[in-house]
């Protein structure tokens, strides 16, 4: 059943096919094993962490992981994120104090003006702790500042203490630019708790990932299946639809091998008798004999409603309603088109609409 010219088609179609599917399966592979932190995270988080570990002096903090933060301080916001497209707010931030020291006011606000402190020295602070014991009340002309805080950031406001859940990283660029993080707020840790809902990504990697593994086993199982029977191979099922495949196979061969008014248009062959296309996965093929209909597809393409090209193609039509579109560019399409029709003068249209009465033009008959 073997013709040379329609294996080494369906050969290297079934080759790419498979190069496909291997693909496909090692996107998958790539997408599960390059996150590996993430999916540690994902699997199992969100790990409890406290304040002053955080504010914890001479150690780094960690990055890229799901906390949970426990706080009995309130947030504050100090500002938020919004679409440049649509002016929607997208982000609020909060500043959540993890660690404070006490201050002495040293000169009272005048004119709702904040006081002017100074941090409370050791003297000081023994002297506040004393008090304390003996009045359970702190002295006056002492308050607590914070010494170090967290940027919170959430798609709501955030209004009281409680546990704060999210992804632990570093304070973006354009976050503290916008902010002016560095002015107002020097005292931050260079890190933001993300409040988004962390598993998103992974359920969504997880979905993506098992579409394009399926796919990717199917398209082997498929390559893999047409290897072992050729006539699975939609080349040769379009074969059948003209005749006994395996002499069709062995005619068309001999044309190709003998026929000296073939022509070579692009990745499109005209014979005496055949149109074949050459495909990815295969080739096309139609018998000329059983053409009813071809012509000039033209699409012309809009930028903002001021025209940017045009895209031709030959589009050709059998009697048992198979439609081949050979894209190419105009000269090659009119060539196409020109050489079918010196072949078979009765497939070139007075139009390039498709026939209203397609029905009986697949029934049609020629010759």
């Amino acid at each position: 059943m073997w013709d040379r010219y329609l294996q080494r088609q369906m050969q290297r179609g079934n080759r790419n096919l498979l190069l496909t599917g291997l693909l496909l399966i090692g996107a998958v592979a790539a997408l599960a094993a390059a996150p590996q932190r993430y999916w540690y995270n994902f699997r199992h988080g969100p790990f409890a962490i406290r304040d002053v570990d955080l504010a914890k002096p001479g150690e780094a903090p960690p990055v890229k992981v799901w906390v949970t933060l426990e706080s009995l301080y309130e947030p504050a916001a100090i500002g938020s994120q919004s679409s440049s497209k649509h002016g929607r707010v997208n982000k609020y931030f909060h500043y959540l104090p993890l660690e404070f020291v006490l201050h002495k006011v040293t000169a009272p606000g005048k004119g709702g003006a904040p006081p002017t402190t100074r941090p409370a020295t050791n003297d000081e602070l023994l002297q506040v702790k004393a008090y304390l014991a003996k009045h359970h009340k702190p002295p006056k002309g002492y308050v607590p500042m914070p010494s170090k805080g967290l940027l919170v950031g959430n798609k709501q406001q955030l209004s009281a203490p409680g546990k704060f859940t999210g992804e632990l990283s570093r304070i973006p660029t354009d976050v503290r630019r916008d902010l002016e993080l560095d002015k107002d707020f020097p005292e931050l840790l260079p890190l933001m708790l993300d409040m988004n809902n962390y598993r998103v990504r992974g359920y969504t990697g997880i979905g993506f990932g098992s579409v394009l593994a399926l796919a990717g086993l199917l398209t082997l199982l498929t390559a893999m299946r047409r290897m072992q029977d050729p006539t699975r191979h939609w080349t040769w099922q379009q074969l059948a639809t003209y005749g006994d495949p395996d002499i069709l196979a062995m005619t068309l061969e001999a044309e190709l091998s003998t026929d000296g008014s073939r022509v070579a248009v692009g990745r499109t062959v005209v014979t005496s008798n055949w149109l074949l296309r050459s495909r990815a996965y295969g080739v096309e093929v139609m018998s000329l004999d059983a053409v009813v209909w071809a012509y000039e597809k033209v699409v012309q393409h809009y930028t903002n409603g001021i025209p940017t090209g045009k895209e031709f193609a030959a589009m050709v039509g059998d009697r048992h309603g198979r439609l081949m579109q050979l894209g190419a560019k105009k000269a090659t399409t009119q060539e196409t088109l020109a050489e079918i029709a010196r072949r078979r003068p009765w497939s070139r249209p007075t139009s390039s609409r498709w026939p209203k009465s397609w029905p009986r033009w697949r029934s049609a008959r020629r010759s």
